[in-house]
């Protein structure tokens, strides 16, 4: 019965129906793939495994694999499912359990892709906004801060970012993946969200596509402002 906890409890209920709004208004179907499943999709290592009825199963992952299956017939799709890494983590940036939103869209190219990711968290930081001012300000959060979110929003390639936390002091170097250090860094100071695009092929999946310079692949990170780090993976 915590003030705070229920009116954060508010303001996720009403992303996930902002987002479901979005979702509608653009044509894309609610699916409801499965949450036992035979095969990873990123990264067996991180699998929390059970047994099936003398079967090998684990819980899922994401559901991009039944997603990626379903655009064949319906095009456009999207899920709000529990996801499951067993990665014992050190941060506050990780949990082992989470709810997913996730969609898959047949005959988007890489420019609709964060067309679409940009248009729709501004639909949902503006829906909150209206939907729940006073729960926000509980919160210590501004809804005025969340009106102001408007796209089209500022897009940074893995290069330049790694050039610009080299220049502020960090010793990453090219080729590493970004933590929660890394992406307060980049973004402590900002008032938007911002894409880190084009990220070199050797630390992405398998199953990205490979941008024409044949080394990096068509992958962005859409970063909250303020240090909050990675709100949408594309």
């Amino acid at each position: 019965r915590s003030r705070e906890l229920t009116a954060a409890m508010k303001v996720k209920a009403s992303v996930l129906e902002g987002a479901r709004l979005f979702f509608k208004q653009e044509n894309v179907f609610e699916t409801t793939p499965p949450i036992f499943v035979s095969s990873a999709c990123e990264g067996g290592s991180t699998l929390f495994q059970l047994d099936y009825f003398g079967q090998k199963a684990s819980l899922t992952q994401s559901a991009q694999l039944h997603l990626e299956a379903l655009i064949f017939s319906l095009e456009k799709v999207y899920s709000i499912t529990p996801s499951f890494r067993a990665d014992k983590s050190r941060t506050t940036k990780h949990l082992t359990e989470y709810w997913h939103i996730e969609g898959e869209f047949a005959f988007f190219d890489f420019e609709e892709l964060l067309d679409f990711v940009e248009r729709q968290v501004e639909f949902i930081a503006h829906y909150v906004a209206r939907e729940r001012a006073s729960d926000l300000l509980l919160l210590g959060r501004d809804p005025k801060e969340l009106l102001a979110i408007k796209a089209p929003f500022a897009r940074m390639s893995y290069g330049e970012a790694v050039a610009d936390l080299q220049k502020k002091g960090n010793p990453i170097k090219y080729g590493e993946d970004f933590g929660a250090d890394e992406e307060m860094l980049l973004t402590k100071d900002l008032t938007q969200p911002v894409f880190i695009t084009h990220f070199p092929k050797e630390i992405k999946a398998f199953y990205m596509k490979e941008s024409g310079d044949g080394k990096t692949v068509n992958a962005a990170d859409l970063l909250a402002p303020q240090g909050f780090g990675e709100l949408v993976g594309g």
